[in-house]
């Protein structure tokens, strides 16, 4: 039994000085096509939740409650973390990094204002004009395609 301990002692010594060592991962993007990857992702995925948003606002076929749960989900998210993270560390052709940084801001700005008690009063053009814009920027490569100018027409929609 004592050899026992002792095997257990030295694999749990060994097991902690693995732990400690400077050869550990770093989880945050090392990489450059690892932010391209995540910035990528994320700006889909928060701009698929923004269309959502948006959707449920123009169809007044939805439950106010479900609206409502959308727009709470959306602000205890930051959508702004990653994509200041990521994209300061690549490359992006023209001013597009400030301007997607602008949007960004004010997409969480305009979600996060929405009064659920003048829901009926949004405007319906401006909604789909919105929705129109986000579809064709959420699939976009900001490495590769410069959409200054779809970014900027979002951006003055939602101030």
């Amino acid at each position: 039994m004592k050899l026992f301990n002792k095997w257990i002692f030295a694999l749990s010594f060994v097991l902690f000085i693995a732990g400690c060592s400077n050869t550990s991962t770093n989880p945050v993007a090392e990489t450059a096509e690892d932010n391209i990857l995540l910035f990528n992702n994320h700006h889909s995925t928060s701009l698929l939740q923004f269309e959502m948003i948006l959707k449920s606002l123009l169809n007044n076929d939805r439950s106010h409650d479900y609206t409502l749960g959308l727009i709470d989900q959306f602000d205890s998210n930051n959508i702004r973390l990653i994509a200041h993270v990521t994209l300061n560390n690549m490359e992006i052709p023209g001013n597009q990094r400030h301007n997607l940084l602008v949007l960004y801001d004010n997409i969480q700005d305009f979600v996060s204002n929405i009064n659920p008690e003048e829901i009926e009063k949004i405007d319906k053009e401006k909604l789909n004009k919105m929705i129109i814009l986000s579809e064709e920027l959420r699939g976009i490569d900001v490495t590769k395609i410069n959409y200054d100018e779809s970014v900027k027409e979002l951006n003055d929609l939602l101030d």
